[in-house]
C-alpha cells in the first residue's frame, strides 16, 4: 500500500534481517523487513509463525468457499431486497416495504396468489441477463415476499444459494461455463473482445518475451481466480467492487492506495502492512520466481483485509495449476478478466464515480497488461505457441513444487498444538497443568 504523506527518509530505511533496502514494515514486532524470505527468516520466526497461526485458525473459523463466497452472495441479496423495499415506498405501500409477519390485516387486503409459479411467469424470461428484477417481484404473492425479506434478515437465504464450481476444475472440458460475460457457446457475447495482437507487430525485431512473463500470468491468475470465488462466479453484477479488488490484489498493476482520502490527522493503523515507497512510484514489481508472486499475493490479501491464510493459498494455488493446464483455460481466464477491467473504463464517463473504483491510470495499466499477456498467450499466434513451448514446462513443474511446499507448511502449522495464552484466568491454568508447579524458597 503506497503510504501519502510519508517522510522521505522512511524510504531509505535497511531490513533488519539481509540490510539491504527495506520496502515493508511487520506490523507486529515494527521491524523492517525486504521480502517474504527475510519475513519468514528464523530471526524473525517467533513471530512469522505467530502470524500463520493466528490466520490459520481464522480461516478455520470462517471457511474460504462457504462463509466468503456465500457472505457476498448474501450482500447481493440484500441490495436487492432494499431496492424492492424503496420502489414500494415509492407507491405508499409500506406494508409491503416492511415485510411484517404478524400482520393479518394485510394479507386479507392484498390478497394471495395461488398460482403455480410457471403460471405467473409464463411470459418472463427468467435466464435473460437483462431480467426486470422489479417485474418478478411483483408478480410474487404478498406470502412469498414476506418469506424472502424474512430469509434475508436472519441469513438463512445463503442455504439457497447454490455454490459456484469453478468452471477451470469442471469434469466436462468439452463445455466450459464461465459467467455471464465470457461466453464460449455458440451465442455471440455482448463484451467480445478483439483478437489479440501478434507477437511479431509487438516485437517487430523479432525479439520474444521475457521468461519472467510466466510470473506476470501467475500473479493474474492468482488475483482473477480469487475475485471469481469471492463473489461466487458473480462478480460482473459488482464490477466496480470486484475491479477495484482485482487491481489491488494484482501487484503486476501496479501499487495503489487501499484508502482514497486517508485522514491526515488520524495516524496509520498499525495492524497494516505498509509498503514504504515512494507517492509517484507506481513502478509494478518484478518476480523472479513462483515464491514471490504467492507472497505477493498473501501480502496484498493481507492489507485488503481478506481471507490470506496458508489454506487459502493453497486454494488459489490449485485454482493456478487448473487454469495452467491447457492453453485455452489461459485465453479463457485472461479474457473473462480483460472484459472486466475494459467494462468499468468504458462506463467511467457515462456512469459516474462510484465508492468502489479503480484511479483511471491503473486501470489503463490492467488493460495494457492483460493486452500484452493475451497476444504472450494466444493460441493463433505460431510465434507465441513456440514461446510458450520454451517456458511453460518450468514453469508448470515450479508451481506444482510451490504447491507441496504450501500444503505441507500448512500441514505443519495444522498439527502444531495451540497453547492456552497467559490472561486472566492464569491461576486456573496452572492448577490443571499436568506438571505440579512446586516454589521452593532458597
Amino acid at each position: 500500500m503506497s503510504v501519502p504523506n510519508q517522510p522521505a527518509e522512511f524510504a531509505s530505511h535497511i531490513c533488519g534481517i539481509c540490510f539491504k533496502q527495506s520496502h515493508y514494515i511487520c506490523p507486529r514486532c515494527g521491524i523492517n523487513y525486504c521480502s517474504l524470505t527475510c519475513y519468514r527468516s528464523e530471526k524473525h520466526n517467533q513471530c512469522s509463525e505467530a502470524f500463520y497461526r493466528d490466520c490459520c485458525i481464522d480461516s478455520m473459523r470462517n471457511r474460504f468457499s462457504d462463509a466468503n463466497s456465500r457472505s457476498r452472495m448474501l450482500d447481493i441479496l440484500r441490495r436487492e431486497a432494499d431496492a424492492s423495499k424503496t420502489i414500494y415506498r415509492d407507491t405508499d405501500d409500506s406494508r409491503v416495504s416492511n415485510c411484517p409477519e404478524d400482520n393479518e390485516s394485510t394479507e386479507s387486503e392484498v390478497g394471495s396468489d395461488d398460482r403455480d409459479p410457471s403460471e405467473r411467469f409464463v411470459d418472463l424470461d427468467l435466464n435473460c441477463d437483462k431480467l426486470d428484477t422489479n417485474l418478478v417481484w411483483s408478480k410474487l404473492p404478498m406470502q412469498e415476499k414476506r418469506e424472502f425479506c424474512r430469509l434475508i434478515n436472519s441469513g438463512e437465504i445463503k442455504n439457497y444459494v447454490p455454490l459456484w464450481i469453478p468452471w477451470w476444475h469442471a469434469k466436462n472440458d468439452a463445455v466450459v461455463e464461465v459467467n455471464h460475460s465470457t461466453n464460449v457457446t455458440n451465442t455471440p457475447s455482448p463484451h467480445r473482445l478483439p483478437p489479440p495482437l501478434r507477437l511479431s507487430k509487438i516485437f517487430p525485431s523479432g525479439k520474444l518475451p521475457h521468461h519472467s512473463v510466466v510470473f506476470v500470468l501467475l500473479d493474474v491468475l492468482l488475483g482473477y481466480a480469487f475475485i471469481a470465488r469471492l463473489y461466487n462466479g458473480d462478480y460482473m453484477d459488482l464490477k466496480h467492487e470486484a475491479a477495484s479488488n482485482f487491481c489491488q490484489i494484482v501487484a503486476s498493476f501496479g501499487c495503489s492506495c487501499i484508502s482514497k482520502s486517508p485522514p491526515k490527522d488520524k495516524c496509520r493503523d498499525p495492524s497494516r502492512t505498509v509498503i514504504l515507497s515512494p507517492i509517484s512510484s507506481r513502478i509494478p514489481p518484478t518476480f523472479s520466481s513462483v515464491s514471490q508472486v504467492v507472497g505477493s499475493v498473501q501480502i496484498q490479501l493481507c492489507q485488503l483485509k481478506f481471507p490470506c491464510s496458508p489454506q487459502t493459498m493453497v486454494v488459489l494455488l490449485e485454482d493456478a495449476v487448473a487454469l495452467t493446464r491447457t492453453g485455452s483455460n489461459v485465453c479463457h481466464a485472461l479474457e473473462d478478466a480483460h472484459i472486466l477491467i475494459n467494462s468499468i473504463r468504458s462506463g467511467m464517463d457515462t456512469e459516474g464515480s462510484t465508492e468502489h473504483e479503480a484511479p483511471k491510470k491503473q486501470l489503463l495499466n490492467a488493460h495494457h497488461k492483460l493486452a500484452f499477456l493475451r497476444s504472450c498467450f494466444s493460441l493463433q499466434d505460431p510465434t507465441a505457441l513456440k514461446w510458450q513451448a520454451t517456458v511453460f514446462p518450468t514453469f508448470r513443474s515450479q508451481l506444482s513444487v510451490e504447491l507441496c511446499k504450501q500444503i505441507t507448511s500448512f500441514s505443519t502449522e495444522n498439527s502444531r498444538p495451540v497453547e492456552p495464552a497467559a490472561g486472566p484466568n492464569w491461576r486456573q491454568m496452572i492448577r490443571d497443568s499436568k506438571e505440579r508447579v512446586i516454589t521452593r524458597l532458597m
